[in-house]
């Protein structure tokens, strides 16, 4: 070969490419929700916690199964995705869509705001750690313009309603211990304005004798 011939073309090498199996199962909501779970298990939290980020993934799933005949990919969660997410919720969902113990004619047509609410702040939650761990690169609820609860006028007892009925516990809290820990329960959700649920689930530990708070 002389000096001035043009040399011979070498194929380099060409990259591995993953296949389309691969790519599905690491990017897919499932496999990196189950890590997810897995490090919200080691922050210990609660069952009832957990229990909701496990709704919250299966109705999402449940979501994309009703608009899309594909595999669901963590780039799938996108705004307009999270806009008809809720839209679905509100107008097309059934409110406890198979449940064992709910009569036929209670199962009806959209979910409560309530529900919708919480639902998207089990989502942020997921899609925050995801950011966090670099699996996401945008935060799709950064053009979301949000949710807006109908407005319920809620009624609550008057003064004079309240005092009746405290009058009342109380004239039969020394009949019974659990007529007592009705009439101790009644001024604690008074007093605090604690939920009956937030309520229940207070534990010894959540008490400090030393402040007393």
């Amino acid at each position: 070969m002389k000096y001035f011939d043009e040399k011979p073309t070498i194929a380099k090498r060409q990259p591995h490419k993953r296949t389309a199996e691969k790519a599905v199962k690491k990017e897919s909501v499932k496999i990196i929700f189950e890590k997810f779970l897995e490090a919200k298990q080691k922050q210990n939290l609660r069952t009832s916690t957990l229990n909701e980020h496990i709704g919250l993934c299966k109705n999402v799933a449940k979501f994309h199964e009703s608009r899309y005949d594909r595999s669901f990919y963590l780039s799938d969660i996108t705004t307009q995705f999270i806009t008809d997410y809720v839209y679905w919720m509100k107008n097309e969902s059934i409110r406890y869509d198979g449940h064992k113990y709910i009569p036929e004619h209670a199962q009806t047509v959209g979910l409560s705001d309530a529900t919708i609410e919480g639902r998207l702040k089990y989502l942020k939650t997921f899609v925050n750690w995801c950011l966090k761990e670099e699996i996401l690169k945008e935060n799709p609820f950064t053009k979301f313009e949000g949710f807006k609860k109908d407005e319920v006028e809620i009624e609550i007892l008057t003064r004079e309603e309240l005092n009746k009925l405290l009058k009342v516990v109380k004239g039969h809290s020394d009949k019974s211990f659990k007529n007592f820990r009705d009439y101790v329960l009644l001024h604690l959700l008074v007093d605090s304005m604690l939920r009956i649920t937030e309520c229940l689930l207070i534990s010894p530990h959540d008490i400090d004798h030393t402040s007393r708070y």
